[in-house]
C-alpha cells in the first residue's frame, strides 16, 4: 500500500482487513463482521471482537491516517461500529499492493 508516494507495509491481518473494508466502503461495520469475514480458523463473538479490532484500527490507523487522533479514512461511527472512507480511492491501491506481495 501508498501513503503520500511512500509505501506502507501492512500485516497479512492488516491487509485483509482493509481490503473488505474497502469493498464494504461507505458502509458501517461492526468489528465482529470484519474479524470474521477476514478470518477463517476462529470464530469472533461481538463483545471479544470489539477489543481485538480495537487493536488493528489503532495500528492501521498510524500507518495509514495522515493523523491518526482526526481520522479521514477508517472513521469510528460512535456504539455502531467503523466505516472506511474513500474505498474506491484506495482499492486500486489494494489491488496493486496485492499483486506485488
Amino acid at each position: 500500500m501508498q501513503r503520500a508516494g511512500a509505501f506502507v507495509a501492512l500485516t497479512a491481518s492488516e491487509f485483509r482487513i482493509v481490503e473488505y473494508m474497502a469493498r464494504n466502503s461507505g458502509r458501517v461495520l461492526k468489528s465482529h463482521e470484519v474479524l470474521n469475514a477476514v478470518s477463517s480458523d476462529y470464530e469472533y463473538l461481538p463483545r471479544e471482537a470489539q477489543d481485538v479490532f480495537k487493536v488493528y484500527v489503532r495500528r492501521i490507523r498510524r500507518k495509514l491516517e495522515p493523523n491518526e487522533s482526526e481520522p479521514r479514512y477508517l472513521v469510528t461511527v460512535r456504539g455502531f461500529g467503523y466505516r472506511l472512507e474513500g474505498g474506491s480511492a484506495i482499492t486500486p491501491a489494494l489491488r496493486s499492493a496485492a499483486t506485488t506481495a
